[in-house]
């Protein structure tokens, strides 16, 4: 039997409403629910994120811990209220700092926001802070958020477009083309268009690292629960209960068979009406459980005796990947100069916003989901596989995607709600909660990693040798790229003539790992970086100088043996840092001179990247048309999770065309219409579909010239349904409702695809894995107070070439978003299986925890790329960790090698270091 239900009158966005609902039930829930006003976002109901932020009566409060009840009689106001039909002026303001990226949590910030600037109009940063901390961001890195809402008074609202007006929309900052929906609360994430008849779904989870289970009487309890439609297990997959991103190695079953492997594994799927799902307590499920041996540790996993993960990995080894050059040892043994160091990083959760949501249903035969995620065509491949279909009868419809940053590669619960709505013909909808996104998917690697590193007397490195063992966890997922990513760039964008890296992936029982943001090149990053800053210590060299002296250029080869003939711009990095740099530590001396409890600290690191995938084929396809009523559609496959793909893919066709970005129309990465583009991740999109749009780009053009017997000198222009040419003098005017279309309106297309060129590497990792890498450089400046052992951020200075800018402004905006992780990962994220299951737990950066960053562009073009453009999604958090090590190291003169570097970890390293004197 439901709760009692009452009828409860208030007030939203200025109309009275009533509603019939249980009195506990969450504001949150009834404003999304019950009234469709899913601008209130729910990302964890706990009041830990402030996405559900709203006002009532005038003061934000958290719709999630506001019973029903207690908005009986008052004015509550949303996201879909702020600017009465318009953009109020913060709104506005948020588009044109771009304020928001995914836009998960731009709601609670704008609302939040709105009731600081009817107190005070003009707030300074302090009172923006202290308004806004209670709403997180993973995105943004909180630095335009915080510029928007000071900035509010100069906008009138309404909405500016901002279109480039020089011609070319390369190089200019428009406003996100998805923009206005996610100010607007219009955008629509995984949880926010369910179906009304569609039943609900909850899954049941395995509380133990390691178990085996078996199910009781499912058909009893089934009928004992009106509203329950059914229970369904592994028994009821139609297809192969396996799945993984990398098919060799695929090895996660959709539901669990018999044994569950991690803490958090589907076993059972639980569906039934809304109300009826809501009620439930799952406390009796007829599930029992026998707790198995485990290990959370790679130490454990390796010793000898310890129990297979899977049978088929012997020593708990998924794979290895291993670059090796020259002679390492004879290089290390005969050097001035040798340091060695470990270094143990944690599991870090990608703590997206936006939970995973989506609904499926069948249309005729096909099977349609429509979910958030990162890879539309890689979770058609696998939800077929798992549910006995053919990729063609499987159509992934992305939503908005609320942050994704690598574990949204992964399906979730894409196979889950297609067995239920294959099962049943009825359309079925989950939403992650917050703890079960937690304990589910992804983390970033836990590594535990050792390295040596050799220089001669003149400051030049001379050899390195690095070993990590990455905790993958149960399951594959992104492990083998992580372990052959690593051995690649563990050398740091450094000539390193003498080189030999391992990076193996091992099993534990712990939560999978997979892809975050690197795909452990951070990890590996902060081992190399600390070390060179032992070693210009021990050299008594400037610390950036002995990264200059050794840093790549055009000419250099690479570790794999890779000769870089143009575009390396880690030199134009540094360099670019260097009166910052000089500024800084004198600074910090000025200021330690006079203080003895605090000291300031000045720490640099850098970065490279390969775009794309390692030494596989890597392909994007765009396609673009103008329709027989003068639209030019383009079918943007690049699935923008908020860094922007949106924009800049069509920033580049628009040019690569010649007709201005305001006459492109978008169509997402709906499989069923538009091309692969490939998965966002690797910081790909901009370089491998960003040269996809372009080669279509032109190639429609070529066809238009064509058809007008015209000159490559030739312009453009669309004015409705006339197209004109002109060259020179003459203009010619096509009218294109007179032009045949064809199946899909166009008059005329073009379809292209890229894929870069790579070579493979062979058996000692010799080739050429990338065809562009990014760079970058970062200063960390900052406080420690000895006493207590707190970092207090002061500023961080990034310099990071990107090729091309194809938008500034989003680049900045990628910078400092990337930023705020790496300081989350420095200082403060450490996700514990069991402790930290929730963002009360976990911490992450807030909006008090980003200092100022200032940002410097460097474009040093790569003839491979989009006008020169490189990949930047993933170089911008790599240095950060390590810079802000190698501060507080400069602070207080000792390096903590667990990370994250916590109060209690610098207090215990500046105790050991008093201890030993």
């Amino acid at each position: 039997m439901g709760m009692e239900r009452a009828d409860i009158a208030f007030e939203v966005n200025g109309a009275a409403v009533s509603v019939c609902v249980p009195p506990v039930r969450r504001l949150s829930a009834v404003l999304r629910d019950e009234l469709r006003l899913t601008g209130t976002k729910v990302g964890c109901d706990a009041g830990d994120c402030g996405a559900c932020t709203v006002l009532v009566d005038g003061e934000p409060v958290c719709a999630c811990l506001m019973p029903a009840a207690s908005a009986s009689g008052t004015v509550v106001t949303t996201v879909e209220g702020l600017g009465n039909g318009r953009l109020s002026a913060l709104q506005a303001s948020f588009l044109s700092h771009g304020a928001a990226q995914c836009g998960a949590c731009t709601p609670g910030l704008l609302v939040a926001a709105t009731a600081l600037l009817d107190r005070t109009p003009y707030p300074s940063e302090a009172e923006t802070q202290d308004a806004l901390g209670g709403v997180l961001c993973r995105c943004t890195g909180y630095r335009k958020i915080v510029a928007a809402v000071m900035d509010a008074w100069r906008h009138d609202g309404g909405l500016d477009q901002r279109m480039p007006s020089s011609g070319h929309a390369v190089g200019s900052s428009p406003i996100r083309l998805d923009g206005v929906p996610k100010v607007t609360g219009g955008e629509k994430f995984g949880g926010d268009s369910f179906p009304a008849d569609a039943l609900s779904v909850l899954v049941v989870r395995s509380p133990h690292y390691h178990a085996a289970f078996s199910f009781g009487d499912l058909g009893s309890w089934v009928k004992s629960r009106p509203g329950i439609a059914g229970v369904f297990t592994a028994a009821d997959i139609p297809g192969k209960n396996c799945f993984g991103v990398i098919a060799p190695f695929a090895d996660q079953p959709a539901l669990a068979e018999g044994v569950s492997r991690f803490r958090g594994e589907a076993v059972a799927l639980v569906a039934g009406e809304r109300e009826a799902i809501l009620d439930l307590d799952l406390a009796d499920f007829p599930v029992s459980w026998t707790e198995l041996p485990h290990f959370l540790e790679t130490g454990e996993a390796q010793a000898g005796g310890a129990p297979l993960v899977h049978e088929n990995r012997p020593a708990n080894l998924l794979t290895s990947g291993f670059v090796e050059r020259g002679d390492p040892e004879a290089a290390l043994a005969g050097a001035a100069f040798v340091v060695s160091g470990a270094i143990d990083t944690s599991y870090v959760e990608h703590a997206y916003i936006e939970p995973e949501a989506g609904y499926a249903f069948m249309d005729g035969d096909t099977l349609v989901v429509v979910a958030c995620t990162q890879a539309p065509y890689m979770d058609r491949d696998d939800t077929a596989k798992v549910l006995g279909l053919t990729p063609e009868k499987v159509r992934i419809v992305p939503t908005a995607t609320g942050g994704g940053f690598g574990s949204k590669l992964d399906v979730s619960l894409q196979p889950l709600i297609g067995l239920v709505a294959m099962k049943t013909g009825r359309p079925a909808a989950l939403a992650y909660s917050r703890t079960e996104s937690m304990i589910s998917t992804t983390k970033r690697h836990p590594a535990l990693m050792r390295a040596s590193i050799g220089a001669n007397a003149d400051g030049r490195v001379t050899g390195m040798v690095f070993a990590g063992d990455f905790n993958t966890g149960a399951y594959a997922s992104w492990g083998p790229t992580v372990a052959n990513r690593v051995p690649v760039h563990a050398s740091g964008p450094y000539a390193t003539p003498n080189y030999r890296a391992e990076g193996r992936a091992i099993h534990t029982n712990g939560p999978i790992a997979g892809a975050f943001r690197g795909f452990g090149v951070p990890q590996a990053t902060i081992m190399q970086e600390t070390l060179y800053d032992e070693l210009a210590d021990k050299l008594g060299m400037d610390r950036l100088d002995f990264r200059l002296k050794n840093c790549l250029r055009n000419g250099s080869e690479t570790v794999t043996g890779q000769r870089l003939e143009s575009g390396v711009g880690i030199a134009d990095c540094l360099e670019a840092l260097r009166s910052h740099w000089q500024r800084a530590v004198r600074d910090a001396e000025a200021f330690n001179a006079g203080s003895g409890i605090k000291k300031r600290g000045v720490g640099i690191a850098s970065c490279w990247y390969g775009c794309g995938n390692t030494s596989l084929p890597n392909p994007s396809t765009i396609k673009v048309g103008i329709s027989i009523s003068g639209e030019v559609v383009l079918h943007q496959g690049a699935v923008d999770i908020g860094q922007g793909s949106n924009t800049v893919i069509a920033q580049i066709c628009a040019d690569a065309l010649g007709l201005p970005l305001e006459k492109l129309r978008l169509k997402g990465a709906d499989t069923a219409i538009t091309p692969d583009a490939g998965k966002t991740s690797a910081s790909r999109q901009t370089f491998v579909t960003g040269k996809a749009a372009e080669k279509a780009g032109r190639a429609l053009r070529e066809e238009i010239l064509r058809f007008a017997n015209v000159s490559q000198k030739a312009s453009i222009a669309l004015d409705g349904t006339s197209l004109s040419i002109r060259e020179g003098e003459a203009t010619r005017r096509i009218d294109l409702s007179s032009l045949k279309a064809d199946a899909e309106g166009f008059v005329f297309r073009a379809e292209e695809s890229y894929d870069p060129p790579t070579q493979p590497l062979d058996a000692k990792g010799q080739g050429k894995p990338y065809a562009v890498y990014g760079y970058g450089a970062q200063i960390a400046e900052l406080e420690v107070d000895l006493k207590l052992g707190t970092v207090k951020l002061i500023k961080i200075t990034a310099a990071h070439d990107v090729g091309k800018a194809i938008n500034p402004l989003l680049a900045e905006g990628q910078i400092e978003g990337g930023i705020a992780q790496g300081i989350g990962m420095a200082l403060m994220e450490e996700y514990i299986p069991g402790r930290t299951e929730n963002l009360h737990d976990y911490l992450i950066p807030t909006i008090g925890d980003v200092p100022p960053i200032e940002t410097i562009l460097i474009e040093v073009p790569d003839p491979e790329g989009p006008f020169g453009a490189k990949g930047l999604g993933e170089h911008v958090l790599i240095p950060t960790a390590p810079a802000i090590l190698n501060a507080i190291r400069h602070a207080t003169g000792v390096l903590v090698t667990k990370i994250p570097a916590t109060p209690t970890r610098i207090r215990a390293a500046i105790r050991d270091k008093e201890a030993r004197r």
